[in-house]
């Protein structure tokens, strides 16, 4: 049986991988983030930086937000989408950017014809659990 003192020890080295983990995790998402920005132009930066979300009139736990399409895969019956948006922190005083990725059929995909590189309106989560996680493209 183990002893308090190897408990607690087993408890804090636990922590300790999690807090490193967690923050190799953030780094990388960094710099993917900062990638994708430097094939962005300085006008596509700035209307996603500043997107002006509004509420959504017919369900108001969502907002309307701008993103851009930096990524499309083809697969076997539908079609991820990445995308990345800016928004407001309310931690820090620099705007946020974040990815998201969506799955679309591939009907509703070549009715809206998107591509790479465009800037489109999407329907983010308002809620605590996923806040400003896109849910779809409008």
């Amino acid at each position: 049986m183990l002893e308090l003192g190897q408990i607690c020890l087993i408890a804090i080295l636990s922590v300790v991988i999690c807090i490193v983990v967690l923050s190799i995790i953030s780094k990388v998402e960094k710099r993917q983030i900062e990638k994708i920005k430097r094939e962005m132009s300085t006008e596509d930066i700035e209307k996603i930086g500043n997107p002006e979300f509004q509420i959504y009139d017919e369900n108001d736990n969502f907002l309307i937000g701008t993103s851009y399409i930096y990524e499309i895969k083809e697969d076997t019956n539908r079609y991820e989408i990445k995308l990345i948006f800016g928004y407001d922190s309310f931690f820090k005083p620099i705007k946020e950017f974040v990815t998201n990725t969506i799955y679309m059929d591939k009907e509703t995909f070549k009715e809206k014809n998107l591509q790479a590189g465009q800037i489109v309106k999407t329907l983010h989560n308002r809620s605590g659990y996923a806040p400003y996680g896109i849910k779809q493209i409008l």
